[in-house]
């Protein structure tokens, strides 16, 4: 299946709450036939030349897809806000800090795309930067096997999916 076809879908999914973000993501990944390039529709065109305009290699696109739904399904400490200020992190799509991060992760020394990584994301957005951190070490072993594993909380934690099954656990 085509990457944005198969992305688009997974988004809808997302947006219907039938799957959690990390979900939508991981099934992604999972794709045996998954190249680099793939993941450029998640990239916003704005951040190609982060940070401080240096060109890093990355392509984005002018509509990235977004993977927003109730809940992210992210391990908390992966969450967009994740830290002192918000300690449950939200449920906003994170598949826009994955992407280029596991990119570079592929591309460049993975302690320069941890220099890079340090200088992009605020200080205070520790589950921005905790996910950019394994994104790259992701990258830098050319591998997503472990996507659902590392960052996904399991389905019975999750906020999506049928309330009768979670009402079970």
């Amino acid at each position: 299946m085509d990457a944005l076809l198969e992305a688009e879908g997974l988004a809808a999914a997302v947006a219907a709450s039938e799957i959690s973000d990390c979900e939508a993501l991981a099934r992604f990944a999972e794709h045996p036939s998954r190249t680099p390039a793939d993941w450029n529709i998640f990239i916003p065109a704005s951040k190609v030349n982060w940070p401080l305009g240096v060109p890093i290699g990355l392509v984005g696109v002018a509509a990235p897809i977004k993977l927003e739904g109730a809940d992210s399904g992210y391990l908390p400490r992966y969450r967009k806000g994740f830290g002192p200020s918000s300690p449950e992190g939200t449920s906003h799509d994170q598949a826009h800090h994955f992407a280029p991060y596991f990119l570079l992760g592929r591309r460049i020394p993975a302690f320069i795309a941890h220099a890079f990584l340090q200088r992009a994301e605020r200080p205070e957005s520790w589950g921005d930067i905790e996910l950019g951190r394994a994104a790259i070490e992701m990258g830098a072993a050319r591998s997503t096997a472990r996507f659902r594993e590392t960052f996904c909380l399991p389905a019975v934690e999750s906020n999506v999916g049928n309330p009768a099954d979670r009402a079970l656990f």
